[in-house]
């Protein structure tokens, strides 16, 4: 791909295919319409892989240690054990890196943290 067939707004952390871009992958791929609902699934692995290879950075957003990626947190720099990016971004990194592809976690349930400590009658530490 070349840079004029995505563009990347750092700020939000996402990439769009132009026109080019979109001609390219649909010739590549042999559909006629990149954004038709069948290939929902293809555009977004298109993007995820983009993102892992132009936004996202080793060292910065990830490591990888012992053939797997791990998450930095932005805010405190720690290593988030045991936590995926979500949608297929992990996996896309994985293959970015060459490492072993692990296959996605689903997530089963989500609560805020408000909600969470709601849960309790009391809370201390």
């Amino acid at each position: 791909l070349k840079k004029n067939h995505y563009i990347i707004d750092l700020e939000t952390k996402t990439i769009e295919l132009t026109e080019k871009g979109i001609n390219k992958a649909e010739n590549f791929f042999q559909i006629n319409n990149l954004y038709n609902i069948n290939h929902a699934h293809l555009l977004h692995r298109i993007k995820n892989a983009l993102k892992a290879f132009f936004i996202m950075h080793n060292n910065k957003d990830y490591l990888v240690v012992k053939d797997k990626v791990l998450i930095i947190d932005e805010f405190t720099g720690r290593i988030l054990k045991g936590r995926q990016f979500s949608n297929g971004l992990h996996q896309a990194l994985e293959a970015k890196e060459r490492v072993t592809i692990e296959p996605e976690t689903n997530i089963s349930a989500t609560i805020t943290y408000q909600n969470f400590f709601r849960l309790y009658k009391k809370i201390s530490g």
